[in-house]
């Protein structure tokens, strides 16, 4: 049965979109189609190609994902090899990212959220999160060998939109956290550089 979408909804969600374009983000309109029971997935890679991405899934599936797992698509670290490869391979094109390798990377990603402890905490929330998502550090002048480590998130239970400067915000706060906690993440960066280049699409944030 197809959701009825009120004309504020639709505002709501045509505003996130031409702002989330303008600011950068890699977002196609049907993919933030209105849902019976909406979960806004976002992905930003902070450190080296500003890469971000807003995707919108089912907060059923993932409830679902998270109580019986996800061995019906592969196993954990099948899951994981292979968010890791799409991940690499859009962020190494010299081209924009194709329709089919976004929808195809936010799903891995979601996949992959869903069996952290994060997503855990989400489900089983008083308020379940409505606006979760993913950061992603590829450093590859990191010592341990590691080159991409994927941090889950949980931003919001709001059930309205996000704009992306919130969004953003809460990237570089994480990434602040993380700084104290994994230093390893973030060797030979110039944390100051990679700030200016997340938040400057969003002056007002910052005000």
């Amino acid at each position: 049965m197809k959701t009825v979408v009120s004309l504020e909804q639709w505002r709501r969600r045509d505003n996130l979109v031409k702002q989330a374009v303008t600011a950068g983000w890699n977002v196609k309109p049907g993919d933030l189609a209105d849902l019976d029971d909406p979960v806004a997935f976002y992905l930003s890679e902070p450190l080296q190609t500003q890469f971000k991405a807003i995707s919108m899934f089912r907060f059923s599936d993932l409830a679902d994902f998270v109580k019986n797992g996800t061995d019906r698509f592969a196993t954990r670290q099948e899951i994981s090899d292979s968010t890791a490869a799409i991940t690499t391979e859009v962020l190494d094109a010299d081209h924009p990212v194709e329709p089919d390798n976004l929808r195809y990377l936010m799903f891995a990603h979601f996949i992959n959220y869903s069996a952290t402890k994060t997503a855990k905490i989400v489900v089983d929330s008083r308020e379940p999160y409505r606006h979760i998502g993913a950061v992603v550090y590829r450093n590859p002048n990191r010592t341990d060998g590691v080159t991409l480590t994927v941090r889950p998130i949980a931003l919001s239970n709001s059930e309205s939109s996000l704009e992306p400067g919130v969004v953003a915000m809460a990237v570089l706060q994480t990434m602040l956290q993380d700084y104290d906690n994994h230093p390893e993440y973030f060797v030979g960066v110039d944390l100051d550089e990679v700030f200016a280049k997340l938040m400057s699409p969003y002056p007002e944030v910052l005000r």
